[in-house]
């Protein structure tokens, strides 16, 4: 995955705002992942989706799910496993969701995390040829550019002048756009991901 930058790409008035909410910082595990389709300044649809846990096929769990990232996106591994979602369905709703394949900007407010977890999660979908002892990735969705947010804000010189830190809370607060909570949503955060966007599109024009 490269980032890009709005210098050398442009600003794009069609993206997709993406957000991933992780059972844990390290292991890259999705538990909900939040879509938000902008056009021309507006936010058109979004969406969020719960995953179950996700398992090897011995049934035991494949990545680590911390209380503590629990207490951040307020998703228990009980309510995982009671609503969530199996993978593949997530997969078939997202390719719904964006039309089959996004070939458009893609926005995230912490772009290589969310396209690790996006890369795990297309590796978990994938198939396994014992014959070969590999696996190979389900069917990339989101073949588009990306643009972190993050780095976009730390080019301004923010911090530590103006600004504690580049969190996406602290950034909306600084530019006064969006709702704030204290649990994280992946739907809001990729609204607010993309609000954030597009204010910095001004910013730097």
């Amino acid at each position: 995955m490269e980032l890009q930058t709005l210098q050398a790409c442009g600003c794009p008035l069609r993206f997709l705002a993406l957000d991933f909410e992780t059972g844990d910082l390290r292991d890259r595990a999705p538990v909900t992942l939040g879509l938000a389709l902008f056009d021309d300044g507006e936010l058109i649809k979004s969406k969020e989706w719960l995953f179950r846990p996700l398992r090897d096929h011995r049934g035991g769990l494949l990545w680590n799910y911390s209380e503590n990232a629990a207490l951040i996106h307020g998703k228990s591994l009980v309510e995982m496993e009671e609503c969530g979602t199996h993978e593949q369905t997530i997969y078939e709703e997202v390719r719904e969701f964006i039309g089959g394949k996004w070939e458009g900007a893609i926005v995230s407010h912490n772009a290589s995390f969310d396209g690790d977890v996006w890369s795990n999660f297309l590796f978990v979908l994938g198939k396994y040829d014992s014959r070969a002892q590999q696996s190979t990735p389900a069917k990339e969705l989101l073949a588009g550019p990306w643009y972190c947010t993050r780095r976009i804000a730390q080019s301004l010189g923010l911090v530590p002048q103006v600004l504690k830190n580049l969190k996406l809370t602290t950034l909306a607060n600084y530019f006064q756009i969006g709702s704030q909570s204290d649990v994280h949503s992946a739907r809001e955060d990729a609204i607010l991901a993309g609000e954030l966007f597009m204010t910095l599109m001004e910013v730097t024009a």
